[in-house]
């Protein structure tokens, strides 16, 4: 495998999801391959099943290598939702007399926003500053700068220590390199929305099969980030239930191109829209005006009337619009997170491009770099 080659691996609860990438020296990034296969061993973000789990995700690792001559060494995986919170708080460091700011006190306020609200069972999987303040003046980055009280105002987003030690694990079991684990959402964005609207503002709410996750971006970094225990599996055991039909039967209930054939079925799929939708507005609560600055992704997003109702209930007249350079290149939008994770990986600089002298018979996503 050529040493720049890099695969982002989104675990939904519904489908693993892999593209196989390579970046070059230029930083324009191939797709090689994609791949997915059904998800198992996990449930509601819990890891219940190592190695069911592991078999999954060897499963959509052999199958992206099967057309293709590079064998998968490196990857960058999305975070276990299990136990997931985000919570915003501050770091204040003051210091004997006025100095440079340098690095050091930047983490050291850091270390002490985390340590507020850590405990043993979880871990801060991202810490994300949202501002600085050197005597109580607003400033872009302190560093370099001369104060003697420092604050920073950071977002953090938490996750089960356990279930991160767990998916480590299963990972180099399958000898792979992790190059970085992160929270779906925040890699989902480096291919929907460009630098400039997440520096302005932009939403995502995704619908997954066991939950809606909520993010708000505003100066390129989450802000505000939640987890909706409704999804689409969520309505089609309403429907099984309550109209005492087989679960096969409820999905086909559930699709915009099928109509009901009881009222019931449609009063109990909007009641749960009613619900869904409360929710994610409480989770919008305070976010500048969302009209055209949200995104709207996941399998939920097909059940019926839902684009429709949330777009309503959240006062927005069209949705953020997946950029058709994207759609055009993958075979799905299924796997813009998996792409994201590799872009996001780029931009953190955790992964490192290398010139490949292959020739690739794949279409070559500079757009990509030139987007953001």
């Amino acid at each position: 495998m050529a040493l720049n080659c890099i695969a982002g691996l989104d675990i939904g609860h519904k489908e693993i999801k892999l593209t196989l990438c390579e970046v070059d020296e230029n930083h324009d990034v191939n797709v090689l391959s994609t791949s997915s296969s059904i998800t198992s061993g996990l449930e509601k973000g819990k890891i219940v099943d190592k190695d069911a789990l592991t078999a999954a995700i060897k499963s959509a690792l052999m199958r992206a290598q099967k057309n293709n001559k590079f064998a998968i060494k490196s990857i960058i995986s999305t975070l276990p939702l299990f136990m997931a919170k985000f919570s915003t708080n501050s770091g204040f460091i003051h210091l004997n007399e006025t100095q440079e700011i340098d690095q050091s006190h930047v983490d050291s306020c850091l270390k002490r926003a985390k340590n507020i609200i850590q405990t043993p069972n979880i871990m801060a999987a991202h810490i994300l500053p949202i501002e600085y303040r050197i005597n109580g003046e607003l400033v872009d980055n302190p560093v370099g700068k001369k104060g003697q009280n420092l604050e920073v105002l950071c977002h953090f987003v938490f996750s089960s220590k356990s279930e991160l030690q767990t998916l480590m694990s299963i990972l180099k079991t399958l000898n792979l390199t992790v190059n970085g684990i992160i929270y779906g959402p925040i890699a989902s964005v480096k291919t929907i929305f460009n630098t400039n609207e997440l520096n302005e503002g932009a939403g995502l709410v995704d619908i997954g099969k066991h939950f809606s996750t909520v993010s708000y971006f505003k100066k390129g970094v989450l802000i505000q980030g939640s987890i909706i225990p409704i999804g689409t599996e969520t309505y089609i055991k309403d429907l099984s239930l309550i109209l005492k039909i087989p679960e096969s039967k409820a999905v086909d209930y559930l699709s915009e191109n099928k109509t009901p054939p009881l009222p019931l079925a449609t009063d109990i799929i909007n009641a749960r829209h009613a619900e869904l939708s409360s929710f994610i507005k409480k989770a919008f609560n305070g976010c500048a005006p969302l009209d055209a600055k949200t995104a709207l992704i996941g399998g939920g997003v097909q059940i019926k009337n839902l684009r429709s109702h949330l777009a309503k209930k959240l006062d927005i007249t069209t949705f953020h619009q997946m950029p058709p350079n994207i759609l055009s290149i993958l075979p799905s939008d299924k796997y813009v997170t998996s792409v994201g994770l590799v872009l996001k990986g780029l931009s953190s600089h955790c992964l490192e491009s290398h010139h490949s002298e292959t020739t690739m018979k794949t279409k070559i996503l500079k757009w990509f770099l030139d987007f953001f």
